[in-house]
């Protein structure tokens, strides 16, 4: 079933690569090509997933949500259910050592990152860019102004892109929200931005990415 996974991501078009690209950036994972990742699924025996069974269930963190209506009393209560069921089972809280020391998925203010990566289809015919601008972590009055600027910039962003230069058949303009895990397992930040994506049959990855980089037009004058 992994291996089925992993063939199929291979098959899948620009535009869902490009999303794990950002997944990978934000989560800042290890990156691994699809066939290194075969080759490790096809090598893994059942004495290997048991071991890694045994040393993952050993210590873990455990992190309850409760939705509904739950008083922060009865949410503490159903939390530490949850984490005596697991010491009932053998697991010992995961030492605050081996939390995660960094915030993942908060981009370095000011800083300018490009991942590229080819397509696993040789018979793909299209390619993909996309720009993604993180504003870090917004008081209420810079969340409000971040989704009135994405809802004003979709329709000059799609006639400047679709429309008038014709570079892609795919163009989608969006604001995203992150929730970044940061040292010693505090609760999550909310960090949000905008992303533009475009997904073309003429034109290379680099040069759509020129065109949503303004080179051509600035965004701001939409």
């Amino acid at each position: 079933r992994a291996s089925r996974r992993l063939r199929s991501a291979l098959v899948e078009p620009p535009a869902y690569q490009g999303d794990l690209l950002q997944e990978l950036l934000l989560g800042a994972g290890e990156s691994r090509t699809i066939d290194e990742q075969l080759a490790d699924v096809s090598a893994a025996t059942l004495t290997d997933m048991s071991a890694f069974h045994g040393r993952w269930r050993a210590a873990l963190y455990a992190r309850t949500l409760v939705c509904g209506n739950a008083s922060a009393a009865e949410a503490r209560a159903v939390h530490q259910e949850v984490c005596s069921q697991l010491t009932s089972h053998g697991v010992e809280p995961l030492p605050k050592a081996s939390r995660a020391l960094t915030e993942r998925g908060k981009l370095p203010p000011g800083a300018q990152l490009e991942v590229h990566a080819a397509v696993g289809n040789a018979t793909e015919k299209n390619s993909c860019a996309g720009l993604y601008m993180q504003g870090g972590v917004l008081s209420m009055a810079e969340q409000a102004a971040l989704r009135v600027l994405c809802s004003l910039i979709k329709e000059p962003c799609f006639r400047e892109l679709r429309t008038q230069q014709q570079i892609g058949y795919l163009v989608h303009s969006t604001h995203e929200v992150d929730h970044v895990t940061h040292t010693g397992g505090a609760p999550p930040m909310r960090v949000e931005g905008l992303s533009i994506q475009v997904t073309s049959k003429t034109l290379s990855a680099p040069e759509v990415a020129r065109r949503i980089s303004g080179e051509d037009y600035a965004l701001t004058s939409a």
